[in-house]
C-alpha cells in the first residue's frame, strides 16, 4: 500500500463536513451514516459552532 507523502489541504467547509460526521457517528450512532439533509443540519447547528455557517 502506498502512503501519501503529502496530505490534502481542507478548506473550512470540508473541515466542517469531515468534523459533523465524525462527531455525529459517535454521539448518535443509529442515526450514522447520514441523509444530505441531517448532514447539512449538522453543519448548521447553532450551539456549539464558531464560525456558525449557513451550508445550503
Amino acid at each position: 500500500m502506498d502512503i501519501p507523502k503529502n496530505l490534502p489541504v481542507l478548506d473550512a467547509a470540508q473541515i466542517r463536513v469531515l468534523g459533523a460526521l465524525m462527531e455525529k457517528s459517535k454521539t448518535t450512532p443509529d442515526y450514522y451514516p447520514m441523509t444530505l439533509n441531517g448532514l447539512a443540519a449538522a453543519c448548521n447547528q447553532k450551539t456549539s459552532r464558531k464560525p456558525v455557517v449557513q451550508y445550503d
